[in-house]
């Protein structure tokens, strides 16, 4: 009943700001575009009974233009002692203010919505600066808005009321408004109504019999929403799961842990934007083994395997929190240093992660010589954009392997395999 209240409350303060929204943008509102509005928002809505518009707070415009309604125009609200208190804490609070309800001229109960209207004016651009224009008024007949929410008919031992809060000193006849009056009742239970801009509600309820909070019924309701929950807490962690899981597999390499060609671009592309603001520098080293081919042609892809997961190992223990290492293919790595190194500390380290991959490998059935190329480039010195610097540190990588190669004729081939453990055991 709470939920349905306060839903058709909400409902009708939309319709108004709304309407409000369309004068702000048509502050020389016509009778013919109002008569049109107030058709649609009223014929439509059989909660509310009547529009009203009142520019600097004379009432201009009604719909339905009847007879008595008609009488309103011309009134100025400032004269009227009941009504100007909610229009001026409207204006002051420039916010819509529920109030009511009250006994209407043309028969039964209202609530009045009282929804101030602002228009833009040149140099204040800001809505909280906007000029007041007026308010317009929406009159809802109460006793729909308590039917459609349940609050009449009520089911046979079940007693409700609904009362304005009475801690603003109100008294208790002032305060009620619909249904029987509970105060003090014995079992009463009490829900807080939020009334938009008003003092609030109180929606209070009891039964015949008592509130039952044990019992066969009682039982399996707390039962089955104790299984719904954990059906649903357990689908909410699979789905989270899953995300990350898919999260995770577009991110990083399957095989090693690392990031992947996607996560390290985006990194650098990052910090490429960001030195535009702060000049941030960083530098790459593009890793290549030697002869990783071999490798997974003569001892087969497990042992493949196995080595880039070794490189990857060794090139993390190099890095630091804030630095990336990063698979982006086959046996390709890249680390990413961040912040600016000068030429000595940057030869420096790409001949660390030379040595750090320049060493006898035991693996769990082969050892294995393995050596690697390096090849850097730094931003911004040696490129601007994330393409050119890989194509830089790549370019410089393979020129270092054939440098390699030509001074090293008659060296051992690397990554060549020495004797695997079980022929050790044989030759033994």
């Amino acid at each position: 009943m709470k939920a349905r209240l306060e839903g058709r409350l909400l409902e009708a303060v939309a319709l108004g700001e709304g309407f409000r929204s369309y004068i702000s943008r048509h502050p020389e509102l016509s009778q013919e575009d109002f008569e049109f509005l107030g058709a649609n928002l009223v014929e439509d809505n059989p909660n509310i009974r009547s529009l009203g518009v009142a520019p600097d707070n004379v009432i201009r415009f009604v719909y339905p233009a009847n007879e008595v309604n008609s009488r309103a125009i011309g009134l100025d609200y400032r004269k009227v002692e009941a009504q100007w208190p909610d229009i001026e804490r409207a204006m002051t609070q420039r916010s819509t203010v529920v109030s009511g309800p009250i006994n209407l001229v043309q028969g039964g109960r209202g609530l009045l919505v009282r929804i101030p209207i602002y228009t833009p004016h040149e140099g204040r651009r800001e809505i909280g600066q906007w000029p007041y224009w007026g308010v317009a008024t929406l009159v809802l007949d109460i006793e729909r808005i308590l039917k459609s929410a349940d609050l009449i008919n009520l089911p046979s031992g079940l007693e409700i009321e609904l009362a304005r809060d009475a801690s603003g000193g109100i008294s208790a006849e002032n305060a009620h408004i619909a249904g029987t009056v509970l105060d003090a009742a014995e079992g009463l239970v009490t829900l807080s109504i939020d009334v938009p801009g008003g003092s609030g509600w109180i929606l209070k309820a009891r039964t015949q019999g008592g509130w039952k909070t044990t019992g066969a019924a009682v039982f399996w309701v707390g039962g089955i929403g104790l299984l719904l929950s954990g059906l649903i807490a357990g689908l909410v962690f699979l789905v989270i799961y899953e995300l990350q899981k898919v999260r995770s597999l577009a991110l990083n390499d399957p095989l090693t842990g690392l990031p992947n060609r996607r996560q390290i671009e985006s990194r650098m592309q990052g910090l490429v934007e960001g030195s535009r603001k702060s000049s941030q520098a960083f530098d790459i080293f593009f890793v290549d083994l030697d002869g990783f081919k071999a490798v997974n042609d003569t001892h087969g892809h497990e042992v493949g395997d196995e080595l880039l997961m070794e490189v990857g190992q060794r090139l993390r223990r190099l890095t630091r929190n804030d630095d990336m290492v990063a698979r982006i293919g086959g046996d390709e790595f890249i680390v990413l240093v961040v912040g600016s190194l000068k030429a000595a500390d940057r030869e420096a380290f790409r001949k660390r992660i030379e040595g750090a991959l320049h060493d006898r490998v035991d693996l769990s059935s082969v050892e294995l010589d393995m050596k690697a190329s390096v090849g850097t480039a730094s931003y911004p010195e040696d490129a601007r954009t994330i393409i050119e610097l890989r194509r830089t540190a790549d370019a410089r990588m393979y020129h270092e392997k054939s440098r390699k190669r030509s001074s090293s004729t008659n060296a051992r081939t690397p990554l060549a395999a020495l004797e695997t453990k079980e022929q050790r055991k044989i030759n033994a």
